[in-house]
């Protein structure tokens, strides 16, 4: 994040971006314990997801002028 990509996207023109990004899923639990004597108080299932690649593209459309039709 924070790299600035060209688009090469000429004047009079419109172009869609698209951002593919593959996750790094993380599981593991959340314990709660009583800090006074070390019992867990709950316990519940975690699953966290991470950014491990990113990729950028940007598609590009006709012509966005409008044209007069005679």
């Amino acid at each position: 994040m924070g790299s600035q990509l060209p688009l090469n996207v000429g004047p009079n023109r419109q172009a869609y971006m698209g951002y593919r990004v593959r996750y790094a899923v993380e599981t593991g639990e959340n314990h709660t314990v009583n800090i006074y004597n070390g019992d867990i108080i709950s316990k519940k299932k975690d699953k966290v997801n991470k950014i491990s690649t990113a990729n950028t593209q940007t598609s590009r459309l006709l012509n966005h002028q409008s044209k007069k039709k005679d």
